[in-house]
């Protein structure tokens, strides 16, 4: 992921080049590039006209073997009363034409927006393809993940694993400190869950544990979730939070003292009910666990990048590497 700060309109060319020079990177067309221009010069000229300063996050994305960009802007206020609105064409507020913020809903295979009050959240995705067809599987993710600032690569890591037969694990993965060492801790923790992927959560972490011992330690946290059968077995070490919001209802999971690679005691797996509803929310703790979906009314429908970057916004700790990932069980009605 790349992030730009931007609180100047002239700061929207940075956002614009960083995103086509990521796209090139992906193997994007020269029309599909242009795609990515537009709407990253008009979500950052966005941030800037309408708002005091926010964040602009760029993000490679992948489903199977499909490549992509996910384009992301989070500011702090002070958010549009009438959303939709805004986002057809030809309304403005900047006396400017007016065209932007629909431009980037007709341009972006995924679009969508959340506001209120405390600031604005606005999530493009792009593909490398000019049509996207979904690929079979009955789960949504949406992930912010950015590494502490003034630091390249980031010690938090992530990976969604899912097997089309009703079940996806989630891996999240927070190498102690920052930088270089806690993201090389991060990364071996990944390699582990990936030759151990068949065993059960438990025995992964506890694989993982001897792989790590050379390296810094992280926290670690695996959710597997049965769809078929409506449950999900979770096993956690350290300061990783995991939770399943329902029904209005907030269910935090079960994680372990412990350092995976250095201090490690016999590793516990907890079951919890996934109905069909179920959100899955897991940070590490580069934000504080004290936020509540009940402050931020029908934000739980938006894609799960949106839920994300809300999270990110207000709970971020800014003292650490920050990576939320939030999924459903199934896409959005």
């Amino acid at each position: 992921s790349y992030r730009i700060n931007v609180s100047d309109i002239s700061q929207s060319g940075e956002a614009r080049r960083t995103a086509t020079k990521a796209a090139e990177g992906l193997g994007f067309s020269t029309t599909q590039r242009g795609r990515v221009a537009i709407v990253a010069t008009e979500l950052a000229s966005n941030l800037a006209k309408h708002s005091q300063g926010g964040e602009f996050v760029i993000q490679e994305i992948k489903d199977g073997n499909r490549s992509g960009l996910e384009l992301v802007t989070i500011d702090t206020g002070p958010g549009f009363t009438e959303l939709a609105r805004v986002m057809q064409d030809g309304y403005s507020t900047a006396g400017s034409p007016g065209t932007g913020l629909g431009a980037v809903k007709r341009l972006s295979q995924t679009f969508d927006a959340y506001s209120q009050a405390s600031g604005t959240v606005f999530v493009s995705q792009i593909w490398a393809e000019d049509h996207v067809v979904a690929l079979p599987g009955g789960f949504e993710f949406g992930v912010i993940s950015v590494p502490f600032r003034g630091e390249v690569v980031s010690g938090d890591g992530w990976l969604v694993d899912e097997s089309g037969d009703g079940t996806c694990v989630v891996v999240m993965v927070d190498g102690l400190g920052h930088g270089e060492f806690a993201h090389e801790a991060a990364q071996a923790a990944l390699d582990a869950y990936r030759t151990a992927r068949t065993k059960s959560p438990d025995a992964i972490i506890e694989y993982a544990h001897g792989v790590l011992r050379s390296t810094r330690g992280a926290a670690m946290a695996l959710a597997r979730i049965d769809g078929r059968q409506q449950k999900v077995t979770y096993a956690g070490i350290g300061n990783i939070v995991g939770a399943i919001a329902s029904q209005g209802k907030i269910r935090r999971m079960i994680s372990q003292d412990g350092t995976v690679g250095h201090s490690l005691r016999k590793v516990q797996t907890f079951t919890y009910p996934w109905p069909d509803d179920a959100l899955l929310i897991i940070h590490s703790d580069g934000l504080s666990a004290n936020w509540n979906l009940e402050q931020y009314p029908g934000l739980i429908m938006r894609h799960p990048t949106v839920i994300a970057g809300v999270l990110y916004r207000d709970a971020r700790r800014k003292n650490d590497d920050a990576t939320v990932l939030v999924g459903r069980g199934s896409a959005r009605k």
